[in-house]
Formats: structure tokens, C-alpha cells, sequence
């Protein structure tokens, strides 16, 4: 997508402010990783080399973390179980 076609899609669109191409990748970047997808595939699919830049996107989407210490906490009971069975 080239500049120009952007420019074309905002004054159809009558965006107020300016549009350039990258700020529709990094609000993809955002919206990928606001629905949770893996950083990784967000990495690959950005085409970044270093994770770093991808791990922008995710920084912003506290909510991707959501019941993660519940699943934690799930695991580790799980684990504690295991153990003091094969202990007995």
C-alpha cells in the first residue's frame, strides 16, 4: 500500500487527522495482539527480526493476561497433587 493510496482512503473516509501507512500496521500490531494472538505470530507477521519491537504491541493488551494466575495456580496445585502422591 503506497502513501498516496493511503492519503486517497483517508479523504474518502473524512479522517480528521493525519494517516500514514504505518500507523495501519502498528494498529494491526495492536488489534492482533488486543484478540490475543501469539507474539510470535504477531512477530512473524509484522516481519519483525527482534521480538522487542512485536513485544510493543502486546505491553498495551494487559487484558491477553486475564485468568493467566488462575491457569498458574491451577498447574501448581496439579503438580503439588502429583508429587505427594508418588511421594507416598
Amino acid at each position: 500500500m503506497t502513501d498516496s493510496n493511503v492519503r486517497r482512503m483517508v479523504a474518502r473516509a473524512h479522517i480528521p487527522f493525519p494517516v500514514h501507512p504505518h500507523m495501519l500496521r502498528h494498529a494491526t500490531g495492536y488489534k492482533l495482539a488486543n484478540e490475543g494472538h501469539d507474539t510470535r505470530a504477531i512477530q512473524q507477521y509484522l516481519g519483525h527480526r527482534n521480538i522487542t519491537h512485536t513485544v510493543r504491541y502486546t505491553e498495551l493488551a494487559p487484558q491477553r493476561f486475564n485468568g493467566f494466575w488462575r491457569v498458574i495456580d491451577t498447574m501448581s496445585s496439579s503438580c503439588h497433587s502429583l508429587t505427594r502422591s508418588v511421594e507416598q
